[in-house]
């Protein structure tokens, strides 16, 4: 199951590039950046948990 949360730009861009999150709307208002804390304009994300089960079979 995913969780939403929300996320500062540089924290989504960079999770989003590692294939761990797809970003959402943008948010009008600044909120604390679940990944870094910082408190930011940014993104509602939907965080991808895989398990290390299908990892494995990937490659």
């Amino acid at each position: 199951m995913a969780k939403e949360v929300f996320m500062c730009r540089p924290c989504a861009e960079k999770l989003k590039a590692a294939g761990k999150c797809i970003m959402h709307s943008p948010v009008k208002d600044k909120g604390d950046c679940y990944n870094c804390k910082s408190r930011r304009f940014g993104y509602t994300c939907e965080i991808i948990k895989r398990s290390r089960k299908n990892e494995k079979n990937d490659t």
